[in-house]
């Protein structure tokens, strides 16, 4: 049914732009001057039911959980689906295949049992206050409850009606976490580790003494406390960590736990791309000049200016188009060409080096000029 705007506005208590504006919720049922009444509220109910459809959904995945355990109710679920809907409990939502494919498990042999249950053995998730309405967290009032009062995370959310992971991630966005692979951080005011936490401290990897190791002698040239040492040196420790793991190289250098250093070794040795490893980091682009001098200006082969510059011929071949650099080679003329390759014997390779060109060059030349050998 459709009726006027100013109606509409009074019913659905909203302003009349709001009715008329295509980017709105109700524009889409705006037509020819007129608010179409009966259409919104069939789609509103309709958006109602859907909802509805979904809390249920959630409950009864929730009730089943509960009555199974966690590991039968998981085993049921197809692997790739199942963090899906984890989050979808916590968060109190799901999306419409995620929801389906509940049902389609559990809605003919549980349905009746959630719905008869008694409220609170349903243990519904929790309507939380909207995202949108939390103001974030204080430290004052993260180190009053989680350090002070020793507040579990749980319960914070529970007085704060908010998702427990909500709190988790504004701890972690404020640095106050209290542990770290099992090692407090930080806490109140003149805590004192105990002497079992510092020799779990003293075990942890980033705590162990790791060693500098040259890759062309092999000898150990200095020695790091720790990676957070090596950090502070201005080396980066996922580097360092990578080097340590794959027996690479990090700063040009080999890494390796001080009590591991010969195992390193031994292990980057027998992998044999140690030299090309060291070669590519000791290659450093040649100026224009530079490329220009060896290349032009002494004559020097692409070889011969890899082997100069840390790298392979091909880089030289591309470098030297880059910077427009181009050797004068001597013209060949079809009969030199001819008497070379047919009446000396010569191949395409040793004509090449004798002028200036490549094999393969020789070998599109004669192809153009129709030279061959007879058989």
């Amino acid at each position: 049914m459709l009726i006027s705007v100013d109606s509409a506005s009074v019913q659905l208590d909203v302003s009349p732009s709001n009715l008329t504006n295509p980017n709105s919720k109700y524009g889409k049922f705006y037509k020819k001057g007129k608010f179409d009444i009966t259409a919104y509220s069939e789609a509103e109910a309709e958006k109602k039911e859907y909802h509805d459809y979904i809390l249920e959904t959630v409950g009864l995945a929730e009730f089943v959980r509960d009555t199974l355990g966690e590991t039968i109710f998981y085993k049921k679920i197809p692997t790739l689906k199942r963090q899906n809907v984890r989050e979808g409990i916590i968060k109190n939502k799901f999306s419409e295949s995620i929801a389906k494919m509940v049902r389609e498990l559990y809605e003919a042999e549980w349905l009746d049992d959630y719905l008869n249950a008694d409220p609170l053995e349903k243990d519904i998730a929790p309507v939380y206050v909207p995202i949108e309405n939390r103001a974030p967290l204080t430290k004052s009032y993260i180190m009053h409850t989680f350090w002070a009062s020793q507040k579990t995370t749980l319960q914070i959310a529970k007085e704060l009606n908010v998702p427990e992971f909500w709190v988790q991630g504004e701890i972690r966005r404020l640095g106050l976490q209290k542990k770290e692979n099992g090692i407090i951080r930080k806490g109140r005011k003149g805590y004192k580790m105990p002497e079992g936490i510092k020799v779990k401290h003293q075990n942890q990897p980033h705590a162990k003494p790791i060693v500098q190791i040259c890759p062309k002698t092999f000898i150990i040239l200095k020695e790091y406390n720790s990676q957070a040492a090596v950090e502070r040196f201005g080396f980066k420790r996922e580097n360092v960590r990578k080097a340590i793991k794959s027996g690479g190289l990090s700063k040009g250098y080999l890494w390796a736990f001080k009590d591991l250093a010969e195992v390193t070794i031994r292990v980057a040795k027998n992998r044999g791309t140690l030299d090309t490893k060291i070669q590519a980091y000791e290659y450093k682009r040649p100026t224009r000049k530079e490329l220009a001098y060896e290349y032009i200006t002494l004559g020097k082969t692409l070889e011969e200016c890899g082997e100069l510059f840390k790298c392979n011929k091909t880089t030289i071949a591309v470098l030297a188009g880059n910077y427009g650099l181009k050797k004068r080679t001597e013209k060949i003329s079809p009969e030199c060409l001819r008497r070379l390759y047919i009446d000396e014997g010569l191949s395409a390779k040793k004509i090449g080096e004798l002028h200036g060109y490549t094999a393969s060059s020789i070998s599109t030349y004669l192809s153009k000029e129709g030279i061959k050998r007879c058989n």
